[in-house]
């Protein structure tokens, strides 16, 4: 039994610098979801429903999610992004961006 509790006393030491600063940076995230593209390109089935699940998780986990883009047109996506960077770069030097999807 004590050396279970050593062994949690341990991993907390090591995992608690970790915790701290995960607990401590502003987490932002910006989701867009399209559906309709043009034809030829075809339909997805379901962006809208897949950023409102991913929404939700990245809520669950400590993150500030944006108002979601849905089937937006390039202009709303871009004054989106430009919104979406002020925010990052107000949060400070640790921000980041990543993108995923087709088109």
């Amino acid at each position: 039994m004590k050396r279970w509790v050593r062994a949690v006393f341990a991993i907390t030491l090591l995992l608690w610098p970790t915790v701290l600063h995960a607990a401590a940076e502003k987490r932002i995230a910006l989701l867009i979801g399209n559906k309709d593209y043009k034809a030829g390109v075809g339909a997805l089935t379901n962006p809208l429903n897949d950023i409102r699940i991913v929404g939700e998780a990245l809520k669950a986990v400590g993150f500030e999610v944006l108002k979601p883009i849905e089937n937006a047109q390039r202009s709303a996506m871009l004054i989106a992004i430009h919104a979406f960077a002020a925010k990052l770069k107000a949060a400070g030097p640790d921000g980041r961006f990543g993108a995923k999807g087709r088109g």
